[in-house]
């Protein structure tokens, strides 16, 4: 009986489990490089608007005059705030992306180029510990470079110094002044 109830319940816990895919059909890539180049859009969207924010109140000219105007700082923490929405969704989104098919870069995709490691450079903290796992999981299964999980990281870890480089080969290069 024992026996009986130790399958059910293995097989329970492998049926509820998301399976994951790590060979892409020609749809799913074109779904998923939709979804990133959305996500991605939706990131630098908002934040070109605070760049032109910041043109519209001289804060490229007189940063002083313009952090003293209440007006802008009123617009420019409103777009902040649209802002952590977006990065915490894209966020959610590209970690479920990237727990069901593995992460989502430009050669498997098939696209020159995937920016959906920039998603993961504005995710909020909650999320740092989720994403360094997956990525560690990632780079060790190829299915990330070795430039992109040290820019991820380099977000998750604090940000402190300059952000790595890419070498030819997607290699990592950290610059020390």
């Amino acid at each position: 009986m024992s026996k009986s109830l130790i399958i059910l319940l293995v097989f329970f816990v492998f049926s509820c489990n998301k399976p994951r895919k790590y060979s892409l059909s020609k749809k799913e890539k074109e779904i998923l490089t939709a979804t990133i180049d959305s996500m991605y859009k939706w990131d630098q969207g908002i934040r070109s608007k605070m760049s032109d924010l910041d043109s519209v109140y001289g804060l490229n000219s007189n940063p002083y005059e313009a952090l003293n105007n209440n007006v802008y700082r009123f617009k420019n923490d409103s777009l902040w705030d649209i802002a952590h929405k977006i990065d915490e969704e894209n966020t959610k989104k590209l970690i479920e992306i990237t727990k069901t098919y593995g992460f989502p870069n430009n050669k498997r995709l098939g696209v020159y180029k995937s920016k959906a490691y920039l998603i993961f450079v504005h995710s909020p903290k909650e999320y740092f510990s989720v994403i360094d796992s997956l990525i560690k999981e990632e780079f060790e299964q190829n299915r990330i470079s070795e430039y992109k999980k040290e820019y991820i990281f380099w977000h998750t870890q604090g940000r402190n110094g300059m952000p790595p480089m890419a070498g030819k080969k997607d290699e990592v290069i950290f610059l020390d002044f």
